[in-house]
């Protein structure tokens, strides 16, 4: 099968670009091909996109390519959509594909306004698919639901993602991120006593809780990962918000605690390597209304060996996880001390205990999170096949209201004036 991955060119991909990476790499074991490109609404014929210096380059698995947490790819080839005749180009290149995946799913809210036509870009006849990767869909881009006739099926990477796609008019499943599977990680026992957050710092991911826990720990080191608006706000003088007023400063004078910028991945598989936990502080009180949002951190720790600690409140996902067998969960409203207490326990835990939530976890990521049943769980997706973690093929259906949001946001309405 050849298979086209499309992304709209956007500000921050995160955990998007290693979902993509790892993707392509179960599609390739797999025995399919698959090619990557980026969509932007300039009106330019096909270029290549330069390559960048920032931190946190790693090499794709593309041949020729770079990637990066923050800003995506470089050496990818970006196509444009900014009126028909591009459009009709695009379409004329995608044809030649067996499966279309739609990685970022529809141009953000803000842009579409500048290309009126851009749901022609889904006119063909080529399988499509989508990959919903947060709980917005229904919040931020209710306008996937304008092009969904052309989808065979979105799929859902968590619980709070698929709890949203109940709103979609057309097939979804829970189809998680994509995992590899290293077989081989340092003993728990060779294992310094370091706890290791590395995250993009975005305001849902509350690294202030990680800075704020640094000054409390006695007995362990904290090693922050990853970079993002946040963590310029707290360090800046001009910009810092009251929030996070000296809390920088406090984590630096404490000694406990290292910045060590975005990491490429073989680097940051070398932290982890070297660290016995991982901690996670991300929450969010919208995703959690509709499930779980566990991020691909938690199984990052797993393959390293690590025992994740995360909010209690992102793991509730009935029949695979379980506080104290799959992970140390911290409960909410817990104090920053008492955080700062369950992390320094988990450092601490003994060999066969760590060992046994590494294990839980482990058999999670063979079962469903590898990289290879995820490539296939996609491809059955796309052929309306049972797929995914509950191995079914769900049928959303839009409210009323979800129509008439909708429709607010293709008349040029704003996220803020939605009706859900």
């Amino acid at each position: 099968m050849k298979i086209l991955i499309c992304l709209y060119s956007i500000n921050n991909y995160g955990g998007i670009t290693t979902y993509v990476e790892e993707l392509h790499r179960g599609f390739r074991h797999l025995g399919h091909t698959a090619d990557l490109m980026l969509l932007s609404e300039t009106d330019r014929k096909p270029y290549t996109k330069r390559h960048s210096k920032r931190p946190g380059n790693f090499k794709s698995s593309w041949e020729g390519y770079s990637a990066n947490p923050d800003i995506g790819w470089g050496g990818v080839p970006v196509w444009s959509y900014a009126n028909l005749d591009r459009i009709k180009e695009f379409r004329r290149h995608a044809k030649q594909y067996d499966l279309v995946i739609w990685g970022v799913p529809v141009p953000s809210w803000s842009k579409l306004h500048l290309v009126p036509n851009w749901a022609s870009l889904y006119k063909m006849d080529v399988p499509q698919i989508a990959i919903i990767h947060d709980g917005n869909f229904r919040y931020l881009y209710p306008h996937l639901n304008h092009v969904a006739p052309y989808l065979k099926g979105a799929a859902c990477v968590h619980g709070a993602a698929y709890a949203s796609a109940e709103m979609f008019d057309g097939n979804y499943a829970l189809i998680p991120n994509p995992h590899p599977w290293r077989r081989e990680f340092p003993d728990w026992d060779e294992k310094r006593k370091l706890i290791a957050a590395a995250h993009m710092w975005k305001g849902w991911k509350h690294m202030e809780v990680a800075v704020k826990v640094a000054p409390h720990l006695t007995r362990s080191r904290l090693i922050l990962g990853g970079d993002g608006i946040e963590r310029r706000y707290m360090c800046s003088p001009t910009k810092c918000p009251p929030k996070y007023e000296g809390i920088w400063s406090a984590m630096e004078e404490s000694g406990r605690a290292k910045f060590v910028d975005i990491l490429p991945q073989p680097e940051l598989w070398e932290l982890y390597d070297r660290s016995r936990v991982m901690f996670d502080p991300s929450f969010s009180k919208n995703y959690n209304k509709m499930g779980a949002h566990f991020n691909r951190s938690v199984f990052e720790a797993y393959n390293a060996g690590m025992v994740p600690v995360v909010m209690e409140q992102n793991m509730q996902l009935p029949g695979l996880f379980k506080n104290g067998r799959t992970h140390i969960g911290i409960p909410e409203g817990s104090s920053i001390k008492k955080i700062a207490r369950i992390l320094e326990d988990a450092v601490r835990m003994d060999s066969e205990s760590a060992n046994q939530i590494v294990n839980a976890g482990r058999a999670l990521i063979k079962k469903h999170f590898y990289r290879d049943v995820v490539a296939q769980g996609l491809i059955n997706l796309s052929e309306g096949e049972p797929c995914g973690l509950f191995n079914q093929l769900d049928v959303g259906s839009p409210s009323k209201r979800m129509k008439l949001a909708t429709k607010v946001i293709l008349e040029g309405g704003r996220p803020k004036d939605r009706v859900l």
